[in-house]
């Protein structure tokens, strides 16, 4: 008869799970969100985390699922120039740390001028 051996098994109650099952946590959120709506435009402020390598601002129009991402880069404002009179967009700022991880993203709305 054959004696055949078994891979040696780790214990669970050896703390936290093996690197290649850890969860990645996300990344950050941008922090100190501000918006402004005047006759240039919205303008959106954030200050980034300190291991922020970019930012991704995305535009919703009013409650539709619809969604496009309007910049891409390192500052700490955008001006949306695009933005039409009296209508309600939804932006949604979203943080990428330098693993590349994504944040939740920090939502913030308005309603442009024009509407009386």
């Amino acid at each position: 008869m054959r004696t055949l051996s078994l891979p040696e098994r780790r214990s669970t109650h050896e703390g936290a799970v093996g690197e290649s099952r850890r969860a990645a946590l996300p990344a950050p959120n941008v922090l100190g969100v501000t918006a402004a709506v005047g006759r240039r435009g919205v303008r959106l402020g954030w200050q980034r985390p300190v291991d922020s390598d970019h930012v991704a601002v995305i535009r919703a129009l009013g409650a539709r699922k619809s969604k496009v991402v309007v910049f891409r880069g390192r500052a700490t404002s955008y001006r949306d120039v695009s933005a039409h009179r009296c209508t309600t967009y939804r932006y949604t700022i979203v943080n990428y740390d330098v693993q590349g991880q994504r944040s939740t993203g920090v939502p913030t709305s308005v309603v442009t001028q024009g509407c009386t």
